[in-house]
C-alpha cells in the first residue's frame, strides 16, 4: 500500500470543509481568524512541498518523512521572507544572541 497524492482523498470526511477546519483548529488551537490564516498556509506548504511530491509505503514511514520534514527542511532550510529570509532556527539563534528589549 502506498500513500501520497490521493491520501487526503482517502480520509473520510476530509473533502468536508467544516470536517477539516474543525480538526486543524482542535489540532494547533486556532481561535481567531489570524491563527487560522497560519494553519491553513502551513498544511498547504506541508501538503506542496512534502505530501504531494511523495509516495509513502505505510503509515510509519509517513509519519518519519513528515518528521523529517518539519525538523530538518521547514526548520533549518525553508527560509522565510517574514524573517528576513532566514530559516525560523537561524532566525530565532541571531534573536537569541541579540533580543531586542
Amino acid at each position: 500500500m502506498t500513500i501520497g497524492k490521493n491520501f487526503i482523498e482517502r480520509v473520510p470526511g476530509v473533502h468536508d470543509e467544516a470536517a477539516t477546519d474543525r480538526k486543524a483548529r482542535a489540532y494547533c488551537g486556532a481561535r481567531t481568524t489570524g491563527e487560522k490564516a497560519y494553519v491553513e498556509r502551513f498544511m498547504r506548504t506541508l501538503k506542496g512541498e512534502e505530501v504531494h511530491l511523495h509516495e509513502y509505503e505505510d503509515l510509519k514511514n509517513t509519519r518519519a518523512q513528515i518528521a523529517h520534514f518539519l525538523n530538518l527542511v521547514y526548520r533549518y532550510k525553508r527560509v522565510r521572507s517574514a524573517l528576513g529570509d532566514l530559516p525560523p532556527a537561524e532566525f530565532e539563534a541571531q534573536w537569541l544572541a541579540h533580543p531586542v528589549l
